[in-house]
């Protein structure tokens, strides 16, 4: 049994928090039992906390390490959003730069098309360019779509630069842009100037060449005397076996279109000499031309049915 006595006052389980340790004494007894006959009563007194020091100091000491562990717990929890913080902002930055990338990735090769189809819509094929040169390579980027893209814009240009050599270059502008008519049966009353090119006894020739001597003359006459009319503003209407028919002010408007003829005709006669030199250089007869040119008015526009039709003057 345990009880507090105060040793002042003589009072049994008096003692106030406020009394001293000297005051008050926790007395402690205990019975014993030596036999059946006699008992010995043991009495233990003690300053005041003897009794619930320890239980004192283990609950202080349990108190300071729930206070440093609540400590490391806390630093570890700022710690940990810190991290997290960290983590989260580098996956917002990762984010960014990989939408970066993934936006130039795709608007590189968009704005390449875009000036391809610009250059289409001109049918400027002539002049270096280098998405040109990257259709033609057949370097697409990365993206699978973008691929398939370019490569229909790459089989689209080079479909429209084939259909230039069997058409007049303004027919196929006109086609490409959507004029008004440009695919359908018309036809306009117009001043044009016509000019037939032809080699002089182009039959006789022939029958002293073999084919493949045939075709090695026209391949070597007809780009030069094209690449004349054109730079005169001629429009090639048709390719004849030995010569060219050539419209000047029939599709497109061209001011003193029969000065600019009269010039295309000049300028293929004082061709002749280089020509017949490539041809002599290659084991080849000696060609001349003959020209024919005339101003008048025609109805100009595209001739024959719905389904089938050609650009032409009457």
């Amino acid at each position: 049994h345990f009880f507090e006595f105060n040793v002042t006052t003589h009072e049994v389980d008096s003692c106030a928090q406020r009394d001293s340790a000297d005051e008050c004494r926790q007395v402690g007894t205990l019975s014993v039992k030596l036999d059946n006959f006699s008992r010995i009563l043991v009495v233990v007194v003690l300053p005041s906390g003897s009794f619930d020091r320890l239980a004192k100091e283990t609950t202080d000491r349990v108190k300071v390490q729930v206070e440093e562990q609540q400590e490391k717990q806390d630093s570890a929890s700022g710690t940990a959003k810190v991290i997290a913080a960290g983590f989260c902002a580098g996956c917002a930055a990762g984010a960014v730069l990989v939408g970066c990338l993934l936006g130039w990735l795709v608007s590189q090769p968009l704005h390449g098309l875009s000036e391809v189809m610009q250059r289409i819509g001109r049918l400027d094929f002539d002049k270096e360019s280098a998405i040109l040169d990257d259709l033609a390579s057949g370097r697409y980027g990365w993206i699978k779509d973008i691929q398939e893209l370019h490569a229909a814009f790459h089989r689209l240009t080079a479909g429209i630069q084939h259909f230039m050599r069997f058409v007049p270059k303004t027919v196929v502008q006109g086609i490409v842009n959507g004029a008004h008519g440009a695919t359908r049966l018309h036809v306009v009353p117009r001043e044009v100037t016509c000019m037939f090119m032809s080699i002089k006894e182009f039959n006789k020739i022939s029958e002293s060449l073999t084919s493949k001597a045939l075709i090695q003359v026209l391949k070597t006459a007809h780009p030069v005397m094209t690449s004349i009319v054109e730079k005169h503003r001629g429009a090639v209407a048709e390719v004849l076996d030995d010569g060219l028919l050539v419209y000047w002010n029939s599709h497109d408007t061209v001011s003193d279109h029969w000065l600019h003829a009269c010039r295309a005709g000049l300028a293929q006669v004082n061709a002749m000499d280089d020509l017949n030199a490539q041809l002599a250089a290659a084991g080849l007869p000696r060609l001349e031309i003959q020209i024919g040119i005339h101003t008048g008015y025609a109805l100009s526009g595209n001739l024959g049915s719905d389904k089938k039709m050609k650009f032409g003057c009457i």
